[in-house]
């Protein structure tokens, strides 16, 4: 990959440009015609598919929705299929093979009226999975998923979910037709937000108002391109959990997304069966590497008491798609 290419796709990542223009806005930014930036990004969505996706990245409980982080035990009979058919619920998003006694790890993500733990629970008894865990999260420190494909310093996003605007946004008619329609990818086109509107039946100015509105009040905690992590060479994540004092929770998890590597940093609840409460997700270009990562981690922060899974494959990955009536 060009290195041009890759300074795009690292940028992307951060923030997609919400402008009327947004790929001429790209282009000036890198020395390309808007027409150069259009084609640029076909060629990244669909000749090498490293692009998954344009669109927001909304904030859950702004819209009514609960997510859950949910581990199975799975033996070997029942890892031949029984994802396949988890990866069939719509509030699944995403769903992993890791190497632990829990090897299914997925999150699923509801309306707050559902019940998911009837659900998951009638899953479970129907497919004669003897043994889950729930961990709902309490606190999320980071959720940033950025792959520096440049190798250029970037910053991290400021503590997006921990510097929330907690004012209510009501969302009206208009503000459900409009983030519904923002779920599907933007248009590779010149004015991809115009399209967007006459969609819903809006004038383009007014859908860029509203979708600045919605990242003020963090509906939205930002607009950006998702990348195939395995059309990179960062091919090597872990989810590594720790177990440290809640009181310590907050400056540990400060230490922890200050390095590049950690993307996902979230405090859960405790089991007894599973006594870990912090949550980080480790990425890496080698096997070598990742496991460098989670030493530096474990040195810098004198946690004794840890559990590293790695990924064994990925099962799903996909943005959740949020229904709203």
């Amino acid at each position: 990959m060009k290195e041009l290419d890759k300074q795009i796709l690292s940028s992307v990542q951060k923030v997609f440009p919400v402008y009327k223009r947004p790929f001429k806005l790209l282009g000036n930014n890198f020395g390309l015609t808007e027409s150069e930036m259009i084609e640029k990004f076909k060629y990244f969505t669909n000749e090498i598919k490293i692009i998954r996706s344009i669109t927001p990245v909304f904030n859950p409980s702004k819209l009514g929705y609960k997510s859950v982080l949910v581990a199975l035990h799975l033996n070997e009979e029942q890892i031949t299929h029984i994802p396949e058919k988890i990866n069939n619920f719509s509030p699944v998003s995403h769903n992993y093979q890791r190497d632990d006694y829990y090897n299914i790890w997925f999150t699923y993500t509801s309306n707050q009226n559902d019940n998911y733990e009837f659900l998951i629970n009638t899953f479970c008894k129907e497919n004669n999975i003897n043994e889950h865990l729930f961990l709902p999260s309490i606190q999320v420190f980071n959720r940033e998923v950025i792959f520096n494909l440049a190798n250029e310093k970037l910053d991290k996003l400021p503590d997006i979910l921990n510097s929330n605007n907690e004012s209510i946004y009501e969302l009206d008619d208009l503000d459900k037709k409009i983030i519904i329609e923002l779920q599907n990818n933007l248009p590779l086109i010149s004015q991809p937000y115009k399209s967007v509107a006459e969609k819903i039946g809006i004038k383009e100015p007014d859908l860029i108002y509203k979708i600045k509105k919605y990242l003020e009040y963090k509906v939205i905690n930002r607009y950006c391109v998702s990348v195939n992590h395995l059309k990179t060479p960062f091919k090597y994540n872990a989810l590594v959990t720790w177990n440290t004092e809640r009181a310590l929770i907050k400056n540990i998890s400060k230490l922890f997304i200050s390095f590049d590597f950690v993307s996902h940093c979230y405090e859960r609840i405790l089991l007894p069966q599973w006594p870990y409460n912090l949550y980080t997700m480790v990425h890496s270009t080698s096997e070598d590497n990742l496991t460098s990562n989670i030493n530096q981690m474990i040195k810098a922060s004198n946690i004794t008491s840890y559990k590293v899974l790695k990924t064994i494959h990925e099962l799903k990955k996909k943005r959740v798609k949020y229904l709203l009536t």
